[in-house]
This record gives C-alpha cells, sequence and structure tokens, in this order.
C-alpha cells in the first residue's frame, strides 16, 4: 500500500511539472494496458518468483567477493538478466500501474489495475 500511495504522490508532482513527455506517459500508458489485459494474476506472480531467483543468485554469489567492484559486476549481471528476460519487478508495478491513473488513462481500465494490485486470481 506505501507503494501505491507514494506512486501517486510522485505522478501528481510529476504531472505539474514538465518533466513526463507525451511520448513518456504513451509509453507508460502501453506498458499498464498491456500488463492490465494480456497478463493474468499468475502470469505476474510466476514472473515474480522468477525474477526474485535471478535476484537471490546473484546476491548469494556477490557474497563470496570480498572487493566492491566484483559484487557490483555480479549484481548488475543478475539484474541485466532479470530485466532481458522481462520478468516483473511486482513492487515496481504498484508505482508504474498508478503513473497513467494519474495521467490520463481510459477509466475502462481502471477495474483491471485495482485488480493487479490485489492479485485476484479469477482468470
Amino acid at each position: 500500500m506505501g507503494n501505491i500511495l507514494g506512486g501517486l504522490v510522485l505522478f501528481l508532482m510529476l504531472s505539474i511539472s514538465t518533466l513526463l513527455s507525451d511520448d513518456m506517459i504513451k509509453l507508460m500508458i502501453t506498458i499498464t494496458e498491456y500488463k492490465a489485459h494480456t497478463l493474468t494474476a499468475y502470469d505476474i506472480f510466476i514472473r515474480g518468483i522468477f525474477a526474485n531467483f535471478f535476484i537471490n543468485i546473484s546476491i548469494i554469489v556477490s557474497m563470496h567477493f570480498k572487493e566492491a567492484f566484483p559484487k557490483m559486476l555480479v549484481l548488475m549481471i543478475g539484474v541485466t538478466i532479470f530485466a532481458y528476460m522481462g520478468y516483473e519487478h511486482v513492487i515496481a508495478n504498484g508505482i508504474i500501474f498508478t503513473g497513467p491513473v494519474v495521467n490520463g488513462i481510459n477509466s475502462e481500465y481502471y477495474l483491471d489495475i485495482i485488480k493487479k494490485y490485489f492479485y485476484e486470481w479469477s482468470r
């Protein structure tokens, strides 16, 4: 819930500034529509598990190094794999789904976004 409220505050501040371009808002809406309509709650949950797996493996491997640079390199590789594979960062979804709500997504998508927030397993 804290991420959702933080996302609302963030995007309310961004909506009164000139930091978000129209292209950025369109991309954010496209991503949200894809996640709200194409992916099921199960898909997001499983992708979140695999994302967590890659991050945890990276953390465990980085603990075997003493110097900062190899630790940083291993963690960067783990995050790159997780991002490249298209896995979900479910904590970030709370913020990603909030952005289009503040910046003009159609109201027909609100219910799907709310379902994804709370992982309704109805599909």
